[in-house]
């Protein structure tokens, strides 16, 4: 993986690797473009399993989707100047795989050539006592209108 820059762990800590933090040495101006790619089908993911914060792998086509993903981005004319990820196996991995493309596909000279922070504050939700459990079977149990809520709001608190 390229050089990654993590800061401090735990909620509250400053996170002085991310860009636009005030202690970012030669952050860039402000202005630019975001882009938010979310981490390839991971085995969860298949699975149709709460993933929240257990630490699955990305699959092969998860693989692929992160190419798809770069040969868009590419297209675009969007090459990252600086990649941020959690520190979950399938958004690094996600992250790793975005860079050997834009490398494969002549965007970028070297997969070291950017700089990467890892935080924490990207992980995925906390899906409580759903985690791991299949979700047809939490669809089951709590029902369709719970279900929803957990998985498509944002103040959703599942049990």
């Amino acid at each position: 993986m390229p050089e990654t820059v993590a800061g401090r762990e735990g909620p509250g800590s400053p996170d002085p690797g991310l860009p636009g933090h005030p202690a970012a040495a030669g952050s860039p101006d402000p202005g630019g473009t975001l882009v938010i790619l979310r981490h390839g089908e991971s085995v969860f993911n298949a699975a149709q399993i709460f993933t929240g914060l257990l630490d699955a792998d990305v699959t092969p086509a998860g693989l692929a989707q992160v190419d798809e993903a770069a040969r868009l981005m590419v297209g675009a004319g969007l090459v990252p100047h600086h990649v941020v990820t959690s520190p979950m196996v399938r958004a690094v991995r996600t992250a790793d795989r975005l860079l050997e493309a834009l490398v494969d596909l002549g965007a970028l000279d070297s997969a070291d050539s950017l700089p990467v922070s890892v935080t924490w504050r990207l992980n995925e939700r906390d899906y409580g006592i759903l985690t791991g459990v299949p979700k047809a079977i939490s669809r089951a149990r709590y029902g369709e209108e719970a279900f929803f809520t957990w998985r498509r709001t944002l103040h959703g608190r599942p049990p």
